[in-house]
């Protein structure tokens, strides 16, 4: 039930090393790819990383420039810290094996609203799949 989804659903910090399969990943991305978006134009570009080396070197690159100066908020968790946590955490990704991004089309008005609708369809279908995210 969707309900249930919904509630068992919650965000992780810590990965292990265990890739998902392929079919589990084509699953979410499709998803995704459902997902509604402002007048049906499909603007978004989502790009899968299945990859767990890749994923470790895009996420170090992600946090390369990152400045925590502008971070807003103060300690989040003991048990899954995050880059507000603690200032040794290089991976923005935090090591998951596989990362999906979504890309919004520049200048169009509802481009966050559209990935935020693509990223909750993709969370939702991993869960069910039990898989974190």
């Amino acid at each position: 039930m969707l309900m249930d989804i919904i509630k068992k659903r919650h965000s992780i910090r810590k990965y292990t090393d265990r890739q998902i399969s392929r079919g589990d990943l084509e699953t979410i991305l499709e998803a995704g790819n459902y997902a509604p978006n402002a007048g049906g134009g499909q603007r978004s570009i989502i790009v899968a990383v299945h990859n767990a080396e890749l994923a470790q070197k895009l996420g170090i690159m992600n946090m390369s420039d990152f400045d925590r100066s502008q971070l807003i908020g103060n300690y989040v968790s003991k048990e899954q810290p995050s880059v507000i946590d603690d200032p040794k955490i290089k991976n923005g990704f935090y090591g998951a094996p596989t990362v999906v991004c979504i890309f919004g089309q520049n200048n169009f008005l509802f481009r966050d609203a559209d990935a935020f609708c693509i990223a909750e369809n993709i969370v939702l279908q991993a869960t069910e799949l039990d898989i974190s995210s």
